[in-house]
């Protein structure tokens, strides 16, 4: 499996996330194999994310990651700047319990 995770910034953190929802912002990420997300929010700035993704195919996924057509999502949702992108492939998974 292969995940992202990305830092984003906003200028209004309801108005992104409610694009995030969006039919168009979610069947972009379906078309490109999105399989989950998780979103937080910096505990002191409500215009601060970190999304959390998993994705199904590597190659869909970096095609996606560079498209034009995520910028444009970006770019009319308010994200300042360019997102901190990471991608990541399993490892190791465990639990404390």
């Amino acid at each position: 499996m292969i995940y992202t995770m990305a830092i984003i910034t906003t200028t209004d953190g309801a108005a992104w996330k409610s694009s995030y929802y969006s039919e168009v912002s979610v069947s972009a990420r379906k078309a490109a194999g999105e399989k989950s997300y998780m979103l937080l929010t910096t505990a002191d700035d409500p215009n601060k994310f970190v999304l959390l993704n998993e994705w199904e195919d590597a190659d869909k996924m970096h095609e996606f990651i560079q498209s034009e057509a995520l910028r444009e999502l970006q770019a009319d949702s308010g994200v300042v700047g360019r997102p901190e992108m990471f991608v990541f492939a399993d490892m190791e998974k465990g639990s404390v319990a």
